[in-house]
């Protein structure tokens, strides 16, 4: 399967004190709250599907990854595992903040591809997806 890459992305980023950001990035390496990120491959990669959670009023709450086995990479799921990200069978829920109830009828996105991992000089992780598309 080839894979394209965007301009954007946008990044999911969690810190290890287990707060989880979402930014819209271009692909490079980049600095968020004084870490350095830098891309650990020039190709995109795939993870497996994800939708973006989002509240009844549209708003973005957070997302929920559901890897292929063994495509994603081992150390970061010992990094989600390590903060207790949220986890029902093998779906990783990640959530930008408190805020944990979502509309399933619209986070229904099923979407796939544009993944990029960034590692942290902190220890911090960042995944990179496609854009959603009706983020503003």
């Amino acid at each position: 399967m080839e894979h394209t890459q965007p301009s954007e992305v946008a990044v999911v980023i969690v810190k290890d004190n287990g707060t989880a950001h979402l930014k819209i990035l271009s692909c490079g390496d980049f600095v968020f709250d004084d870490e350095l990120f830098a891309k650990q491959s020039n190709e995109p990669q795939w993870f497996g599907f994800y939708d973006w959670l989002r509240a009844s009023s549209g708003d973005l709450l957070g997302i929920c990854l559901r890897p292929d086995e063994g495509e994603l990479p081992e150390k970061v799921v010992q990094f989600l595992v390590s903060l207790d990200a949220s986890s029902s069978s093998s779906n990783i829920y990640i959530f930008f903040g408190e805020t944990k109830q979502f509309d399933a009828a619209k986070s229904d996105d099923a979407d796939f591809g544009g993944n990029l991992l960034f590692q942290g000089n902190r220890g911090s992780i960042a995944i990179a997806f496609n854009t959603p598309n009706d983020y503003p």
